[in-house]
């Protein structure tokens, strides 16, 4: 077998195994036809450039099928469970009971290959005694009568078992038995590539999830020090409220109003928004009886598509009013702290 690799990139252990395996599939084939051959390019192509799991199970019961002289192939993994036996590719079936096969331990051909991790084979499956009988219907829907089955075994352990079945009575050879062994371990070698392949993808997404929120993080932090620093200099420069009002309007993009204790709006935008008045108003006479809190979050609600930030203004331990800000989308942690520093230098200036 030869095989040239990516300008860029050297074979790894898994592609290397797959070529010794697949070199032994065409020392085992040499008396099959040029079909098998071309099935075995096919495998060769498919497991070592893709990274498509089920485009190489595929590829994989094509070859079973076409080398076997076989008119049924498929492939079974282990489902989550550890417990049963999925199919996850199949040619050459007639019904979609096979398609959806789920075998336990012990359960005809594929179960017991499933529970000794040894390749098996019958020749009649009305006849053989070895095998359980819960799925002859679909056999016998399927006109299956021999069939060679061989496990899928990663460290000791099963992790799919590769089928074939014929519609005639035959008797699969020793030879076949080789080559079904080697087809069910490169069938291993393109579980073994996924699997290794997901983590990679898996670790190269939290990698960026980390990232993202690093700069998510900073840029946070450098907005929360800019409001300080905006903010702070109304204080220091003893302002009136409106530039905080329109400070803060310039820091959220929202719209901002500071209402008295008595519901008077007493600093706005140039325009004041009515609607945001008479819904800091109503917060105000059912005002939530709890522990104070720094701020409180009005939902949008019937009628109002706005989300609220309101902050209570409280200046040497009274009540003065409250700051609200009205956003078109829900708050970030930035909006909730730009008001409630605003509404702190509201209540300096009130000192």
């Amino acid at each position: 077998v030869v095989a040239r690799g990516r300008h860029d990139a050297a074979f790894d252990l898994d592609e290397l195994r797959a070529l010794r395996i697949l070199a032994v599939l065409g020392a085992q084939a040499t008396d099959r036809s040029q079909e098998a051959f071309a099935a075995l390019y096919g495998v060769a192509t498919k497991l070592l450039g893709s990274r498509d799991l089920e485009e190489v199970l595929l590829a994989i019961a094509n070859a079973t099928s076409q080398v076997l002289r076989a008119e049924v192939a498929g492939l079974f993994l282990v489902d989550a469970s550890g417990e049963c036996l999925e199919m996850r590719s199949v040619v050459g079936h007639r019904t979609v009971q096979t398609a959806r096969l789920r075998v336990r331990h012990g359960q005809g051909l594929a179960g017991k290959v499933f529970s000794t991790g040894q390749v098996h084979r019958v020749d009649d499956w009305t006849t053989d005694p070895s095998i359980t009988k819960e799925f002859l219907s679909i056999a016998s829907r399927e006109g299956t009568q021999s069939g060679l089955c061989a496990p899928m075994r990663v460290a000791g352990r099963t992790v799919g078992v590769v089928c074939a079945w014929r519609r005639r009575r035959s008797i699969f050879t020793e030879a076949d038995a080789r080559i079904m062994s080697a087809l069910a371990d490169l069938g291993t070698v393109a579980v073994e590539k996924a699997r290794i392949d997901q983590a990679e993808r898996e670790a190269a997404a939290r990698l960026q999830d980390a990232h993202r929120e690093l700069e998510d993080r900073y840029q946070e932090a450098e907005r929360a020090l800019r409001i300080h620093q905006e903010l702070t200099q109304i204080a220091v420069e003893g302002a009136e409220m409106g530039e905080v009002v329109r400070s803060l309007r310039s820091l959220t993009d929202g719209s901002v109003v500071v209402v008295s204790e008595e519901g008077r709006p007493v600093a706005h935008d140039e325009t004041p928004d009515e609607e945001l008045v008479q819904l800091v108003q109503a917060w105000q006479r059912w005002r939530p009886r709890e522990p104070e809190r720094a701020s409180y979050l009005i939902e949008p609600s019937d009628g109002r598509s706005c989300w609220t930030i309101v902050v209570p203004i409280r200046a040497a331990r009274i009540d003065w009013g409250c700051l609200a800000v009205s956003l078109a989308a829900e708050p970030s942690r930035g909006d909730t702290v730009a008001a409630e520093q605003a509404a702190t230098v509201c209540a300096l200036l009130v000192a």
